[in-house]
């Protein structure tokens, strides 16, 4: 299992991000894998998906710097101050753990949940957990 604690305290201390530097990333990488993104701002949703056919290949937090990367994705290939990059294999790999304060801290939308275990969760949990 992964602490990710330390990661998203630093996640939260960044207040200078916005929707439209993610968008600028997300846009940015989906060019660099050749991937079709999928972010649907009207309806609110705070993560982007970088998809090939129906796989994921990544995630990507439109209100924080923080992108997740699966199936050996390369990570996204400039250098952006703050950001944060997880690799791991599977979008519903159980491989994280975190406070569940910290969690609340950073996305204080959606936590906390009756289901949620902060102490095993995958990235596909926090993605639906905070979108």
């Amino acid at each position: 299992m992964e602490d990710l604690t330390d990661l998203m305290k630093r996640v939260g201390q960044v207040r200078t991000w916005s929707r439209n530097t993610s968008l600028k990333i997300a846009t940015a990488y989906a060019a660099q894998l050749s991937a079709e993104l999928d972010w649907d701002d009207g309806a609110g949703e705070d993560w982007a998906r970088l998809l090939d056919d129906d796989q994921v290949l990544a995630i990507i937090c439109m209100d924080r710097p923080l992108i997740f990367t699966f199936h050996d994705v390369p990570p996204y290939n400039a250098e952006v101050a703050a950001l944060h990059c997880v690799q791991v294999d599977d979008i519903d790999d159980v491989n994280f753990s975190c406070d569940l304060g910290t969690l609340m801290a950073v996305f204080p939308v959606g936590f906390p949940m009756d289901d949620w275990d902060s102490d095993a969760f995958s990235a596909g949990d926090l993605w639906w957990a905070t979108i």
